[in-house]
């Protein structure tokens, strides 16, 4: 990537993130260090907040069986999780896309819309039914494009 290549569309098509072509347009690995650098902080504090949420359900539901032993409770909170991620070598990334655009739309499209219709006359049920509609299928589009039923792409012209 030279030249005029440092852009986005490069980036996208050589899988790259945004910051390599940044960093090399202005001559400075700043870029690529925070970016690096966000990118792992983001998945360890993620890492650790699943983590807590998974050890305290794992904890819960070994009382009501009466399997309280640690190792057993680590073992299911990280160890199937590990194992897991080791077989499935892209699984990790799929759920985190699947999550994201299906969260994307849930919480920002159809959430506000339900919490409009619960409040709402029957004049304004009918406009927020017409976007609520909308946004299901904007839901079906995205939930057919994370298993792979529905491929997109950006157009680029070459």
């Amino acid at each position: 990537m030279t030249g005029s290549e440092n852009s986005l569309v490069s980036a996208f098509k050589e899988g790259l993130p945004i910051t390599i072509p940044l960093g090399r347009m202005l001559h400075s690995n700043f870029f690529k260090l925070v970016g690096f650098s966000f990118s792992i902080l983001a998945i360890v504090t993620s890492y650790i907040a699943v983590g807590k949420g998974l050890l305290e359900f794992v904890k819960d539901f070994s009382r009501k069986w009466q399997y309280n032993h640690k190792s057993i409770i680590l073992f299911f909170t990280f160890g199937i999780p590990f194992i897991i991620t080791l077989l499935g070598k892209n699984l990790f990334l799929r759920a985190i896309g699947f999550g994201a655009g299906i969260g994307a739309v849930t919480i920002f499209g159809i959430m506000p819309i339900l919490m409009k219709w619960k409040v709402s006359d029957a004049k304004n049920k009918i406009a927020a039914a017409i976007v609520l509609s909308l946004f299901i299928f904007i839901l079906i589009i995205e939930a057919g494009r994370q298993v792979g039923l529905i491929t997109i792409f950006p157009k680029i012209e070459n």
